[in-house]
């Protein structure tokens, strides 16, 4: 997955958000069960909102297959 990273050396950007606590544990375990920070789990997430986004502006259909080998179309609204 490309990421936005244009390969220039940036300077971070510090930001203040407000999550539900709904939001904030979810990102809490998803940084604990993949033993990153939580700010690169939200860098991960912006990277993947970004590339969902251009694919559906491109005309893509975003597809999950499941282990038994179901394939289910995600519908994002973004």
């Amino acid at each position: 997955m490309t990421g936005l990273d244009t390969g220039q050396t940036q300077t971070a950007v510090r930001m203040t958000v407000k999550l539900s606590p709904q939001a904030a544990t979810a990102l809490k375990k998803i940084s604990e069960e993949r033993g990153v920070t939580i700010t690169e789990s939200l860098r991960r997430g912006i990277s993947m909102h970004h590339y969902f986004h251009e694919a559906l502006k491109r005309g893509a259909t975003i597809v999950v297959r499941e282990a038994n080998g179901d394939v289910k179309e995600i519908v994002l609204d973004i």
